[in-house]
């Protein structure tokens, strides 16, 4: 790469080392970064978790079928006792808090990033880790025998996959330098993001089903929301 003023080889340097002119090298890296930082502001960020807690205190939507409430996840064929339920909502929560966790790191090192405060090689790394991260919690999801568990689970491993998805899409951008890898990383992004309105959503359906009364669900979502960030 050449200065275009004075013709210097400057290599992949933010100016050139001759005259001091701005390379096309630094021009590339601010606009990959305005991409990012585009992408970052488009994500709806559930960081306030009064309003996740809220969201998972909803009763079920609808009415009453000949078996169970609409929206419940139970079937007549399928029962779980209250106590399984609620050993079944602690440990999904577990992992649920550690991905959110992770899903809103991810963002928060991609904004880091675009506004030059992480280099390529350390946020390539991050990436490489959390895509590998996001990976095991993914396959680490395999718990719960039953259908309504299983049914309960495909949200959060779908969160986990998606999560996944943008980081190795990351990669990819960062390897090729193509502003258009960018759009399927935020699709992957924006995906994962709704699936936390979905889980908290599918949770208070849940506590619901284990017959908790409003007081009892309000304290149990309360008590659960430390250590989120």
């Amino acid at each position: 790469m050449f200065c275009k003023k004075c013709r210097a080889d400057v290599g992949d340097v933010a100016y050139c080392p001759n005259c001091g002119t701005k390379t096309k090298a630094e021009k590339k890296k601010k606009k990959s970064r305005n991409v990012i930082t585009w992408i970052v502001g488009g994500v709806i960020l559930f960081s306030l978790l009064g309003g996740l807690a809220s969201r998972q205190s909803d009763p079920p939507v609808g009415g009453s079928s000949s078996q169970e409430q609409e929206g419940s996840f139970q079937t007549s064929e399928d029962k779980m006792t209250q106590e399984e339920l609620l050993e079944f909502d602690d440990k999904t929560w577990e992992v649920f808090k550690s991905l959110y966790n992770a899903h809103n790191d991810m963002v928060e090192a991609m904004t880091l990033y675009a506004d030059g405060n992480a280099s390529k090689l350390s946020f390539y790394e991050y990436c490489e880790k959390a895509e590998g991260w996001f990976g095991q919690v993914s396959a680490a999801i395999g718990f719960g025998g039953s259908e309504y568990e299983q049914n309960y689970l495909s949200a959060i491993r779908s969160m986990a996959l998606e999560d996944q998805m943008a980081a190795k899409g990351l990669m990819k951008y960062l390897d090729s330098g193509k502003t258009s890898d960018l759009s399927e990383v935020n699709k992957h992004i924006e995906v994962a993001t709704s699936a936390v309105s979905v889980i908290a959503s599918n949770r208070g359906v849940l506590l619901v089903d284990a017959g908790l009364s409003d007081e009892e669900i309000q304290k149990r979502i309360d008590d659960s929301m430390e250590g989120m960030e």
